[in-house]
């Protein structure tokens, strides 16, 4: 148990140690902020598109049901 609690005091420190050098690289370039904000924009236009495309395959399939089929004249015998 004690050494689980050094190990995770460990950890944590070891985190907020890093912190402010993580956030300092974040401040001092801000083109990853920029790639990441077009990536979104990307990745929304991408998921735009598969919902546009399963609605339309969901309309096609509601005018398909709609079609009446044909009967044959031997189902009436």
């Amino acid at each position: 148990m004690k050494k689980l609690i050094s190990t995770l005091l460990l950890m944590i420190s070891a985190f907020i140690f890093t912190c402010p050098v993580l956030a300092e690289q974040a401040v001092s370039e801000p083109t990853r902020m920029d790639n990441f904000m077009e990536s979104l924009k990307i990745m929304g236009l991408g998921m735009l598109g598969i919902f546009i495309v399963m609605v339309l395959i969901y309309i096609i399939i509601l005018l398909i049901g709609k079609i009446p089929q044909k009967k044959d004249k031997s189902d009436n015998d």
